[in-house]
């Protein structure tokens, strides 16, 4: 099974590829750069706009070094603490382009979040939240909806899930006596989890794809990373056998 946390991904991020001499970074200098972009902006910059600016370092730095997570820097660099909600009403037209130039790219008869986390240029948890759901962004963008990855289906304990391999994690659960929140979002971030174990503190990602075909393969990354950076306990699960070997392996459940 994959190792606790996410280490067996081998992967590191600690810094912006376009910034690979810049000093270290602290809190303060990002509270700089966050004042510098929100002045060209005009408004609060996004996470995810930050990240894709010169001047800022992974999401995973940002996160290992704001005081107070991203809200705490627009705090500090005296702009709104916004973020999902931090674009109006104007924005909808150029959502709605984005959505569908993102369709235009791909190969299905749909567009599904996972497809639009790397060809869209919004946070998907932004464009949900603007507006109402996936299914509204879809719908009001005039494109079909296509599901997150795998088939929709419900929880034992009626829960809205993502996949079939996610309903069999859950399962287990219920089964072990194990208390779970489905789609916890992560605090501070546009991320959300798959599941939360809130008795043990345990982060779980369920992930079903072949290797080297999740197509948001770096912002994955980049939440495990995040989770990570702030000494949270994540577990990569591939089937439920690898959950009920992490719950034993953290005496959550006895050993059979």
């Amino acid at each position: 099974m994959p190792q606790q946390g996410w280490r067996h991904l081998e992967m590191s991020f600690y810094g912006n590829q376009h910034t690979p001499n810049r000093p270290e970074w602290n809190h303060d200098r990002l509270v700089d750069a966050a004042r510098q972009l929100g002045a060209e902006l005009g408004r609060s910059p996004t996470t995810s706009e930050a990240v894709d600016d010169d001047r800022f370092p992974s999401l995973a730095t940002i996160y290992r070094y704001a005081e107070g997570g991203w809200l705490g820097v627009l705090a500090d660099a005296g702009l709104d603490r916004t973020q999902v909600r931090g674009y109006g009403s104007d924005e909808s037209p150029r959502m709605k382009r984005d959505l569908r130039g993102a369709f235009m790219l791909v190969d299905t008869p749909h567009l599904t979040h996972r497809q639009y986390d790397v060809l869209g240029r919004y946070p998907t948890s932004v464009v949900k939240e603007h507006f109402g759901s996936w299914a509204d962004a879809c719908a009001a963008a005039g494109i079909e909806m296509g599901e997150k990855h795998g088939t929709t289906c419900d929880g034992p304990k009626g829960e809205h899930l993502d996949s079939y391999l996610e309903q069999a994690v859950a399962v287990v659960l219920v089964e072990h006596g194990v208390e779970y929140v489905a789609h916890p979002p992560i605090p501070g971030t546009n991320w959300v989890a798959d599941f939360h174990l809130p008795e043990c503190g345990l982060w779980v990602e369920v992930d079903g794809y072949i290797a080297g075909s999740r197509p948001n393969e770096q912002s994955f990354a980049e939440k495990l990373a995040h989770l990570d950076s702030i000494d949270a306990d994540v577990v990569v699960v591939e089937t439920p056998a690898e959950m009920v070997t992490a719950l034993r392996e953290r005496g959550v459940i006895a050993e059979s």
